[in-house]
């Protein structure tokens, strides 16, 4: 076991100068001052960068998108505009279960209008949007289990008819 580990760390070849890389803070993203962090959370790679969910004072908790450097790691959206509850661990548009194709970011997400439906990102503010108001009105759908296979995410959602069931989409619909 001892020699099939060792050819195995041996095999790293290249990666292993990257392993031996400082671990850097990225950003301030909570620059509300006092004590509270920005809780980072959900890290999902999408090409280049890493998607991730973060709370701060101006968007509550937000999806932020980093490259690896500090200029690089920005604030990409907030589903419901403004502040929100002040507290790190709740959000008013509360988004959950990311997970990434090459080309799109979906997660779940609360809206006043839609209740809790699917959403997706290409990295940009204008392309952050619901993909489809599965129960119409305030309820939502509740989705839950993303997984992402190709350029497809298949998820358990819920309507009035059907109860909860899987469904799949590529972010069009």
């Amino acid at each position: 076991p001892r020699l099939a580990l060792s050819v195995a760390l041996l095999s790293l070849g290249p990666v292993a100068p990257a392993l031996a890389q400082a671990a850097t803070r990225l950003a301030d993203i909570n620059t509300a001052g006092g004590t509270l962090d920005s809780s980072p959370r959900q890290f999902v790679r999408m090409g280049a960068h890493v998607f991730f969910l973060a709370y701060d004072s101006q968007h509550s908790v937000a999806l932020y998108k980093s490259d690896g450097t500090a200029s690089g790691t920005t604030f990409v959206a907030d589903v419901i505009p403004g502040p929100g509850p002040f507290d790190p661990f709740q959000s008013y548009s509360d988004p959950q279960w990311l997970v990434a194709t090459s080309s799109r970011v979906f997660f779940r997400a609360w809206t006043p209008t839609h209740g809790t439906e699917l959403w997706a990102s290409d990295g940009t503010p204008q392309g952050t949007r619901l993909v489809k108001d599965i129960v119409p009105g305030p309820t939502g759908s509740v989705p839950q289990h993303l997984a992402a296979v190709g350029e497809r995410v298949f998820f358990a959602a819920t309507d009035p008819e059907h109860g909860p069931e899987p469904w799949v989409s590529d972010g069009t619909d």
